[in-house]
């Protein structure tokens, strides 16, 4: 079993990240029951719940990036990259998948720390759904860093085919709304620390 902790950060080309937290809780029942949100002078109020109800946000009100999106992005990235696992050299998708477990590391195992979002990306797009445009309202991060364990349960795949698979979920899978695996350029990263422990 390896470990390894890893800082990610935005990539500084296109930095932004957006979250679109999928809930079966509708607006109205979450604005009834949701905490005090700050007051942001610069933006609508309006904009503020709908962005903070697309937010991730724990009980004691930080926010997070879920660790299977990441896990997600791993396993997408391993469609990319071809190694030598035990006599053969396949896809890493199965073994990402089957092998890696991403961790936060505080005591929240499935919560990656984010700091509070700092703006809204306020745009029309096509529900698929009803075929009709809507407007979206994300919680958008712009300048933005999270820190997670990565643990491999497999001792024959090389640290450096760990983290090109890291790299190129950070390339070109990215994590959040809109990332480039759904066609957008939101969500991309790069490797700020890969650190075995």
């Amino acid at each position: 079993m390896k470990k390894y902790n890893i800082k990610i950060k935005a990539n500084p080309v296109f930095p932004f990240y957006l979250q679109h937290r999928m809930d079966d809780v509708d607006l109205k029942k979450w604005e009834e029951s949701r905490g005090r949100i700050i007051e942001r002078k610069d933006l609508n109020q309006d904009d503020i719940v709908k962005a903070e109800y697309h937010s991730y946000k724990n009980l004691e009100g930080d926010y997070y990036i879920p660790a299977n999106h990441i896990m997600g992005a791993l396993i997408n990235a391993g469609k990319l990259v071809k190694a030598k696992v035990g006599n053969a050299t396949k896809s890493m998708t199965n073994v990402v998948a089957g092998m890696f477990y991403v961790k936060s590391l505080n005591g929240n195992h499935d919560q990656i720390p984010i700091g509070p979002w700092d703006d809204i990306l306020k745009v029309s797009a096509v529900n698929q759904n009803i075929k009709a445009r809507v407007m979206t309202y994300r919680p958008k991060w712009k300048d933005w860093s999270a820190e997670f364990e990565l643990i491999v349960d497999n001792d024959t795949v090389t640290d450096q085919t760990i983290k090109t698979v890291v790299e190129y979920a950070g390339a070109y899978v990215g994590i959040g709304s809109w990332r480039p695996e759904k066609k957008g350029q939101y969500g991309r990263y790069v490797i700020e620390e890969f650190k075995k422990i």
